[in-house]
C-alpha cells in the first residue's frame, strides 16, 4: 500500500514538472498546446484523487488493524489467568469457547466488510 502511494506521488510530481515545462515553452515560443496541457492536468487530478482514496483506506485498515490486535491481545491474557479449581476450570472453557466464537465472528466481520468495502468504493469522482 505504501509502495502505491509512494509511486502515486512520484506520478503527480512527474506531471506537474511536465506542465511546467509546457508553460516554460509556451513562454519562449508564444503558442499554447491545450490538448497537452489539459490532459496533464485531468491526469493530475485523477492520480490526485486515487492517492486520497488510497490514504483513507489505509487509514481505515490502519484503525481496524489496532482495534484486531487489541482484541487478541485482550483474548491471550483472558486466557492466561490461574485457574483456582476443577470447576473454575470447566466454565472457563466454556466461556473461552464461547469468545473464542464471538472473536473468529467479529474477524471475519472485519475482514469482509474491508474487502466488501475496497470492490465498492468509487476511486474517482472527487476533487481536492
Amino acid at each position: 500500500m505504501k509502495a502505491l502511494v509512494e509511486r502515486l506521488r512520484a506520478e503527480i510530481t512527474f506531471l506537474r514538472d511536465q506542465v511546467r515545462i509546457s508553460d516554460r515553452s509556451k513562454d519562449r515560443s508564444g503558442k499554447v498546446l491545450p490538448d497537452r496541457t489539459e490532459r496533464a492536468n485531468e491526469n493530475e487530478v485523477d492520480l490526485q484523487n486515487q492517492l486520497l482514496d488510497l490514504q483513507e483506506n489505509y487509514s481505515a485498515l490502519s484503525q481496524r488493524h489496532a482495534k484486531l490486535i487489541s482484541e487478541i491481545t485482550k483474548a491471550r491474557d483472558a486466557e492466561t489467568e490461574p485457574f483456582s479449581s476443577p470447576r473454575d476450570l470447566t466454565s472457563s472453557s466454556v466461556e473461552a469457547l464461547a469468545r473464542s466464537n464471538s472473536f473468529a465472528e467479529a474477524v471475519e466481520q472485519v475482514v469482509l466488510g474491508k474487502f466488501a468495502d475496497c470492490w465498492t468504493e468509487p476511486l474517482s469522482g472527487r476533487l481536492p
